[in-house]
Order: structure tokens, then C-alpha cells, then sequence
């Protein structure tokens, strides 16, 4: 009985602390996609997301809000997909049936696109119009992103 158990611990593939990083970056991405999503949808459909309010607030006619809200909520369920690709891939890889870049590819580009939204709210922080709230959600996704990134190449390389 006890070789049959040593024979099967020996099956086993233990995960190195890389791929197990990329398994947990992974499935934070599949969570940030569904909580975005839920997120845009919430807003869409309560008075968060008002044509009327916002045309009100921005001095400008009801057309104008009304292509802002498609604007913001269009954006916000494109990083919404592609959180969910660099979720999805990432597991692909671990299980050795993706050994693609675009993934990659795609996470250094939400990574230049945050550090740009970064400088441009840390601008609004100093100007006073808003406070640094509005910084942490894409200061969160870059201690996300740049690490994925690094265990996805290093995985990609073996």
C-alpha cells in the first residue's frame, strides 16, 4: 500500500512558484473582468450614468452625454475583455496549450496605457480637483500587470 501512495506522489507535478504566481495573477484577472463588468452594468443602469445629470454637470446638450456614456461604458467592457484574455491565456499557458505572446503584448499595453492614466489623475490630484482615490484602482492593476507580465515570459521561455 505504501509504494502505491509513493508512486503516485511521484506523478504529481509540483507547480514552481512562477507558474503558481501566474495561476493566481490569472485568476485575479478572471475576477477584475467579472467585477468590471458588473461594475459598468450597475452604473449603466442606475443614476450614476444619467444623460441628464451629465449634460447638466458638463454644460453641454443631452447628445453629447449620451456618447460619453457609450464612451466610458465601451471602454470600461474592452478592459474588461482583456483582463478576461490575460486571465484566460494565462491558464492556457500553465497547461501548456498556448505558448502565444499576445498576451504578453496585450498586458504591456494595459500596463503603458494605466501608467498613463496614472500621471494624468496624479495631474487632477495636484491641480485639486479630485482627491487620490480616483489613482488606487489603476495603481492596483499595475502591481498586477507588471508581474504577470515577468511570469509569463519567464514561462514562455522554458
Amino acid at each position: 500500500m505504501t509504494e502505491f501512495i509513493i508512486l503516485q506522489k511521484k506523478k504529481v507535478k509540483k507547480m514552481s512558484r512562477t507558474e503558481n504566481n501566474l495561476k493566481i495573477y490569472s485568476i485575479v484577472f478572471i475576477i477584475f473582468a467579472v467585477c468590471g463588468t458588473l461594475m459598468s452594468l450597475i452604473s449603466l443602469f442606475t443614476e450614476e450614468l444619467n444623460v441628464k445629470s451629465i449634460a447638466e454637470q458638463a454644460q453641454t446638450d443631452e447628445r453629447t452625454a449620451l456618447i460619453v456614456i457609450v464612451l466610458v461604458v465601451g471602454i470600461a467592457l474592452a478592459s474588461s475583455l482583456a483582463f478576461l484574455f490575460l486571465g484566460i491565456q494565462g491558464l492556457r499557458q500553465l497547461k501548456g496549450k498556448y505558448n502565444g505572446g499576445s498576451h504578453i503584448v496585450i498586458a504591456q499595453i494595459c500596463s503603458a496605457i494605466e501608467v498613463i492614466i496614472v500621471v494624468m489623475d496624479m495631474y487632477c490630484v495636484m491641480n485639486g480637483s479630485t482627491g487620490f482615490h480616483i489613482c488606487l484602482p489603476h495603481l492596483i492593476d499595475l502591481c498586477f500587470l507588471i508581474p504577470y507580465t515577468k511570469y509569463a515570459k519567464n514561462i514562455r521561455k522554458r
